[in-house]
């Protein structure tokens, strides 16, 4: 029988934090204040890498420095094979 997961929805999360909540920064910005590279940037918003335990938890904090509410972060469905 098929199960629904929702799981979050790091590749929304990332573009919406850089491009609406952090001061409009490119990808670039971004990667040198999460200390990483502008493709690993890249890779989150596109969904094809998520980003690392630590890099979320940094992730978080500047969206909460920029009022960006927990209850507003995005979240996805998806049905498996269970």
């Amino acid at each position: 029988m098929p199960r629904v997961i929702t799981e979050f929805d790091w590749p929304t999360f990332v573009h919406t934090l850089r491009s609406e909540r952090c001061w409009d920064c490119s990808q670039q910005e971004l990667a040198q204040m999460m200390k990483v590279s502008v493709s690993t940037v890249s890779k989150w918003e596109r969904g094809t890498v998520q980003p690392q335990p630590r890099h979320r938890g940094s992730l978080r904090t500047l969206a909460t420095k920029k009022h960006y509410r927990s209850g507003d972060w995005p979240k996805r469905s998806r049905t498996v094979a269970w």
